[in-house]
């Protein structure tokens, strides 16, 4: 029996709900078929749907909030601003990856840049874990470029994972 979480996400000012299972070794993925993602537009649905699978929904109990990946997608595609939805350019970054593991796409998302940006996403986050609670970080014009990149690149990678 296969372990999984109702998650979803809003994209393009619409919702889907889909399975998404974590491991031990950071190789998050959302379940696919054919090498498009399961999803569902209800999180009732969602669950339903899982059952009938014989899926062991962990969280079945609990409210699904969808992340909003729209605040990111819309940065991404803006221009000028430097401020960096982080919660949104986190979520939309991590759950690509999540995506492409389980829908077998290669998604190139690092460097030292993209690593650099990463961290300090997780810095503005989770500034605990990271030990910037006095002083948030700030990106650098090259890195707000790969950034928007990225994110950009994210979007299209789940748009067509749909």
């Amino acid at each position: 029996m296969v372990d999984v979480h109702v998650t979803a996400f809003r994209l393009d000012g619409r919702e889907y709900y889909v399975w998404w299972q974590n491991d031990d070794f950071a190789q998050d993925r959302v379940l696919a078929r054919d090498g498009r993602v399961l999803w569902y537009q209800t999180g009732a649905e969602c669950l339903t749907a899982g059952r009938a699978l014989g899926l062991s929904v962990e969280n079945e109990s609990e409210p699904v909030v969808p992340m909003d990946f729209d605040p990111a997608v819309a940065w991404a595609q803006g221009g000028g601003d430097d401020q960096v939805p982080a919660e949104s350019a986190l979520n939309l970054w991590n759950f690509a990856g999540d995506v492409a593991r389980g829908t077998g796409v290669d998604w190139s998302d690092r460097n030292e840049t993209l690593d650099s940006c990463y961290d300090k996403l997780v810095a503005i986050n989770i500034p605990w874990l990271m030990g910037t609670e006095d002083a948030l970080p700030t990106c650098l014009r090259a890195e707000l470029s790969a950034l928007r990149q990225t994110l950009a690149d994210a979007a299209t990678l789940i748009r067509q994972a749909l």
